[in-house]
């Protein structure tokens, strides 16, 4: 049974990869917000501090852009940088700006998993990496972390702010913090 079960876990996670992938491809105006250092092509690159980012401002006030034109927003490991009413404010600002049928892909750290590695890591290693997966690494103003996150409770708050969740991906992206993935929707 357990084998089934992974071999189950395995095609739903193709599945949600190749979805990905296919609203990635879609034409229409993409932004990647708080981009820093990771730049994508066919996107308006958007971030505070980088020097790689198209455009240079707050991800919270996209004035640049036009209410209901993006038909996607993507934002990688930047919601916990925000306070919780900010980023409350951020989900409420990038809905605004999807066009209806728009998409949202954020992935955060998952605050319970990270609380369980830290729970059985050996003493010097939660205070030199596990630490830091869940404070930030603090190298710049922009890298605290100032609210944590786990699927249940970043679902609630897409659809207080007006989204339908498409799927969560756990333990993705496969990165050394444990983290997910949520695809977002808005209603046409």
């Amino acid at each position: 049974m357990r084998h089934w079960a992974n071999i189950q876990r395995y095609w739903q996670r193709s599945a949600h990869k190749q979805t990905l992938e296919q609203v990635r491809a879609a034409p229409g105006l993409k932004l990647h917000l708080g981009c820093g250092q990771k730049y994508y092509r066919g996107y308006i690159n958007v971030d505070a501090f980088s020097e790689m980012s198209d455009v240079k401002a707050d991800i919270l006030k996209l004035d640049f852009c036009q209410d209901n034109s993006a038909s996607l927003i993507e934002t990688h490991h930047v919601l916990e940088h925000l306070s919780f009413a900010d980023g409350l404010r951020g989900l409420r600002e990038w809905h605004a700006k999807l066009a209806p049928g728009g998409f949202l892909i954020v992935s955060v750290p998952d605050f319970e998993e990270c609380i369980k590695l830290w729970k059985r890591s050996s003493e010097p290693t939660r205070w030199s990496s596990v630490i830091q997966m869940i404070y930030g690494s603090q190298e710049h103003n922009g890298m605290f972390h100032k609210s944590a996150y786990s699927p249940k409770y970043l679902k609630k708050l897409l659809e207080e702010t007006g989204f339908s969740t498409c799927f969560v991906l756990l333990d993705y992206p496969h990165r050394p913090t444990p983290s997910f993935l949520v695809l977002a929707h808005k209603a046409k």
